[in-house]
């Protein structure tokens, strides 16, 4: 019995050690080191455009400096944020993101961040006044006690640029601009019981909902979530972190266990209270989406049974509490939950769904009527990308002509007759075919137009509003160039 015992452990070994009897030719070009240590394969992007209200961009550069930059010129116009020339800032901050607001006064700067789940993530931020040039750590000052880093989540600016919006621990927060008058606005707050201002576990995976707090268009009130995690079941991980390990609790409900209870309120600044929306009486449901209406006074609401095939879309007055139904829609399996719903001035909206068969953008008038459907054919659109309102024209996008495409269309709301968005010169190059991403500057007379294939790699160009190509700032013509030289081959699709 041993003897017979070795000999089956030994033969797949001597069979899996057999040298190849025919050697594959080896390519003198191509190497493993070629291909991991150097970047000759590699394709390069152009970067993030920060578009500015005066039809203009930034752009982060290093040592945290932003620059502003005009489009169709090749260098930098000025510095807008240049941290050697500012007193006080933070030596060991690392700049991750920034936002700048609309008057292009206040920069929020974020950094240092630290990553909770799979979208979810704390930071520090820092505000920076251009006017004063001055700048401090947000949630710095004040009485509320630190009881670790002091890092907090999805600091925002309001609309009017009075105030930050924040989460911390838990609890809803607000701080004026110049760091002083820090507001609590929820005091419940508590790990794995209650959370306000930010999603449970479920929102974030589902939903793909962190930031769970909504400034109103004027500023003066914030609409958020409430997670009641209390009936919910814990899980414990186990963390590898350090030589010795250590556990990590928290709310996990698993199919068919209790989800969180939620509820939305809305804060109001001048009265400084929080008033709760009627959001139905079933706890079994689920809040995937709110958003401000045009209307500084409504809010809207999208709400889901558990099965995720019924969808209502409410409006909720902030002052009375009351709520009215403006959409409502029902499917024999399932309904898939999106951001394309865009609010016009009038409180017209536009807003996708598949209710036959294909996703598609209707058009609704503030009372939830239909006024048309945009997007007449076959085919699913994909995300909502601007919309341009002096023109009422929505920039989408479609894989109409084939699910393996991407590309960019615009729609009138008017007309209704969707039109492809495609320079001439990549029709010409027959450059037609792939996936396609746009975006405009703030008064749409320029857009950087991107676009990869199977056959080609990333492409970045500018264009003016007539088509006209400006300027190219990635073709990646190299990388292109060097794959083809160690003979690599064009991929091919069967049908």
């Amino acid at each position: 019995m041993k003897k017979t015992f070795l000999l089956l452990l030994l033969t797949p070994t001597l069979l899996f050690a057999q040298p190849h009897k025919k050697k594959i030719a080896e390519n003198p070009k191509l190497s493993l080191n070629r291909i991991f240590t150097t970047s000759d394969f590699s394709s390069v992007g152009a970067g993030q455009f920060y578009m500015l209200p005066d039809g203009g961009y930034a752009r982060q550069g290093a040592e945290n400096i932003i620059y502003k930059y005009q489009f169709g010129v090749d260098k930098a116009v000025d510095s807008i944020l240049y941290p050697a020339k500012i007193r006080g800032f933070p030596a060991k901050f690392s700049m991750e993101e920034f936002v700048i607001s609309a008057s292009g006064n206040l920069f929020l700067l974020k950094g240092n961040s630290e990553h909770i789940y799979r979208h979810s993530n704390r930071a520090e931020y820092y505000l920076y006044d251009k006017s004063s040039n001055k700048i401090h750590k947000v949630f710095e000052a004040g009485s509320i006690p630190r009881l670790d880093d002091g890092r907090i989540f999805y600091a925002t600016i309001s609309p009017d640029e009075k105030n930050i919006a924040f989460v911390y621990r838990n609890n809803l927060y607000m701080e004026a601009v110049d760091g002083g008058n820090l507001t609590q606005i929820t005091r419940d707050g508590e790990m794995n019981k209650i959370i306000n201002g930010k999603s449970d576990w479920v929102y974030e995976e589902e939903f793909v909902v962190v930031q769970a707090f909504e400034w109103s268009p004027k500023g003066d009130k914030i609409a958020f979530y409430r997670f009641d995690e209390s009936k919910v079941k814990e899980y414990t991980l186990t963390k590898y972190d350090s030589l010795y390990p250590t556990q990590y609790t928290y709310k996990y409900p698993v199919s068919g266990e209790d989800n969180s209870e939620v509820s939305i309120w809305i804060y109001d600044i001048n009265s400084k209270g929080n008033k709760k929306l009627d959001v139905g009486e079933k706890k079994d449901q689920y809040i995937p989406r709110i958003k401000w209406t045009r209307d500084n006074n409504l809010l809207s609401i999208q709400r889901m049974n558990r099965m995720q095939n019924h969808l209502e879309l409410l409006i909720a007055d902030a002052s009375s509490g009351s709520i009215k139904k403006l959409y409502d829609e029902e499917n024999k399996t399932y309904i898939d939950i999106t951001d394309n719903l865009y609010f016009m001035p009038d409180n017209s909206f536009i807003m996708s769904s598949g209710k036959e068969g294909f996703n598609q953008f209707y058009y609704y008038d503030a009372g939830g009527k239909l006024i048309r459907k945009l997007t007449p054919y076959e085919a699913d659109i994909n995300d909502i990308i601007t919309m341009d309102e002096k023109t009422r024209t929505l920039y989408y996008h479609t894989q109409k002509g084939s699910p393996m495409d991407r590309y960019v269309y615009k729609v009138n709301l008017d007309s209704g007759v969707p039109r492809m968005i495609m320079p001439k010169v990549r029709k010409v190059a027959g450059q037609d075919k792939g996936q396609f991403n746009i975006q405009y500057s703030s008064d749409f007379k320029y857009y950087v137009f991107s676009y990869s294939s199977s056959k080609l790699p990333l492409h970045v160009e500018l264009y003016n509003s007539e088509d006209k190509l400006i300027k190219i700032y990635a073709d990646n013509a190299k990388a292109l160039a060097n794959a083809k030289e160690v003979g690599w081959v064009e991929k091919e699709f069967i049908k």
